[in-house]
């Protein structure tokens, strides 16, 4: 009902409010931020990037809102896209195709993209726990053009999706339990990290494409990255901890290159190794 620039100027404020207003949180994100880059970068620069995370949070929040409503072609005005080729000569391998990503910039913008391209995508998501706001997130997302799976109850559908050629987005920057996970390195911190995708990979054989939202100014970048190379062994565990290593230093490459625009809030490092050997 509002401007598009003064929508965006309140989100801006909202992110400003929820960062001075929640001490818990704003405490826990700079923890994590001196965690992973404390020995690279200054308490002010560590606590700027902080800052403008939450003020990030607050934009995106409501851009994702105005998109609901905006054309294609004025979405492609305001969203540049470097490297779409890489995705279509994925596509024509016939095997669908693996998007990894991560919440850095405006994340929920990418299925957006893509179905502007008129090739929509499926994206798993993890049920929140209000009722209300996981309608009202699903319905959001699927008006973006996203296919929306469940997590959990779609999993055993995600390779018969491969087998059909289907496009299937992870996010693979959050911390997993340790039964689902295997360790890798992520800034210099052992992480948890969701060894599915590596296991889709391998299983399927679907090319696996980088996919990246970057926030420029007013407007944005989408980063489609080469497929990465898959190496293969004779060792399936020694397979999916380096795969998912390798996915996770992509995803850390890309934050590094703008650190305050990921969700430094996220306890990312929380689930601590209890077992040996990764399995």
């Amino acid at each position: 009902m509002i401007p598009m620039r003064l929508g965006i100027s309140l989100g801006r404020l909202l992110g400003i409010i929820h960062y001075w207003a929640s001490p818990k949180h704003r405490h826990e994100t700079i923890s994590h931020l001196q965690m992973a880059l404390g020995k690279e970068k200054s308490d002010i620069e560590l606590k700027r990037i902080a800052y403008e995370s939450y003020k990030g949070q607050g934009v995106s929040l409501v851009e994702a809102i105005y998109s609901l409503q905006m054309e294609s072609s004025r979405l492609m005005e305001w969203i540049s896209v470097e490297g779409f080729s890489h995705y279509v000569e994925a596509k024509k391998e016939g095997k669908g195709v693996i998007i990894l990503t991560a919440h850095l910039g405006n994340w929920e913008m990418i299925p957006k993209v893509f179905f502007a391209h008129h090739s929509p995508i499926c994206g798993t998501v993890r049920p929140l726990d209000n009722p209300y706001l996981n309608r009202l997130s699903q319905n959001w997302r699927e008006k973006n053009g996203m296919i929306v799976l469940n997590k959990f109850s779609d999993a055993p559908r995600l390779l018969k999706l491969f087998r059909e050629g289907e496009t299937v987005g992870f996010l693979l920057d959050q911390n997993t339990h340790e039964e689902d996970s295997v360790f890798v390195d992520f800034f210099g911190q052992e992480a948890a990290t969701n060894k599915g995708v590596a296991i889709l990979a391998l299983r399927s054989g679907a090319p696996v494409i980088p996919v990246f939202m970057k926030r420029e100014g007013k407007k944005h970048r989408m980063i489609i990255d080469p497929p990465v190379s898959i190496v293969r062994t004779k060792s399936h565990r020694d397979d999916i901890l380096n795969i998912t290593a390798l996915f996770t230093k992509i995803i850390e490459n890309h934050i590094r290159e703008a650190p305050e625009q990921w969700l430094w809030i996220h306890r990312r490092w929380k689930t601590k190794r209890t077992k040996k050997v990764d399995a």
